[in-house]
């Protein structure tokens, strides 16, 4: 007796929501596939899959009915080798597609000023990519190769940019291609938030010639801070990383208050972040 396998529906609801009201997957996917068939629709699978139960690639056509495929524009159920191909298209052309996203983010106005940069790592089980290699690994997997990427998201939980980077690659050298990459979308006087690793003079300097400001992590500097926590602690309190970026009263209170070293204890769109912080902009008057 054949079973029925049930789908949610919240993952289709976004997709068509997003690409009826934007063209989201028209624009940036246009005429990427060559000859492949369902190539928008397959990569539309390969959202969904990761919007709801993320599992391995081959599993897809195991983990979803054919009804979720037709609702997605495909005849019937995709062959793994499909969904590999599509995956290794989208690859190729990745500048492309990068690309033609933040020319869509922008023309959309949805790119937010204030910018939170992370990196972080992923171990892979094959020895053929290119790219990977052994280096520090967050997944405590130091026996297996591994791929380091970036993504700056806005605190509006926009991303606007993404960065792919061998596995031995540091974060302070993986902050250089960012902030290539930033820099064709974010206007002037934009903030970036990011941690101690990307945290160099040369990093510094970068960003202010670019004409932004910067949030960092002092690295293995607590004590710096102590009297600045206190203060935050009697007179501020603990405040969302939005709305500490955002009101311009409580900015120049710390400005006048305790000049360029600042603190707080950041937590902004589900991401947590260190509570000792620096402020360290040299914003223009």
């Amino acid at each position: 007796m054949k079973s029925n396998k049930t789908y949610p529906l919240g993952g289709i609801v976004m997709i068509e929501k997003v690409e009826k009201e934007f063209g989201l997957f028209s624009t940036i996917f246009k005429n990427l596939g060559g000859n492949a068939k369902n190539f928008i629709s397959i990569t539309k699978l390969h959202i969904y899959n990761k919007l709801t139960h993320s599992v391995s690639v081959r599993q897809i056509p195991n983990a979803y009915p054919e009804e979720l495929m037709k609702q997605l524009g495909m005849k019937g159920k995709p062959s793994e080798r499909t969904l590999y191909r599509t995956l290794e298209r989208i690859g190729r052309y990745f500048p492309v597609v990068l690309g033609r996203y933040q020319h869509f983010v922008e023309e959309n106005g949805i790119v937010d000023n204030n910018q939170i940069i992370d990196f972080s790592s992923t171990y892979i089980e094959g020895e053929k990519a290119e790219l990977a290699s052994y280096g520090y690994s967050r997944d405590k997997r130091p026996d297996k190769l591994q791929i380091n990427f970036g993504i700056s998201t806005g605190i509006n939980g926009i991303p606007t940019a993404l960065t792919i980077q061998k596995g031995n690659v540091q974060d302070k050298k993986h902050m250089r291609e960012m902030l290539k990459i930033v820099s064709k979308v974010l206007p002037e006087n934009s903030l970036l938030i990011f941690d101690a690793g990307a945290n160099t003079k040369a990093n510094k300097e970068k960003i202010r010639k670019l004409g932004y400001h910067y949030l960092s992590l002092k690295a293995k500097k607590i004590k710096t801070y102590q009297k600045y926590t206190e203060f935050f602690k009697s007179e501020i309190g603990a405040m969302p990383l939005f709305h500490f970026c955002q009101l311009s009263l409580v900015e120049n209170r710390m400005q006048k208050e305790i000049g360029k070293n600042i603190m707080n204890n950041c937590k902004g769109r589900g991401r947590f972040f260190p509570a000792y912080i620096s402020w360290k902009t040299g914003m223009k008057k």
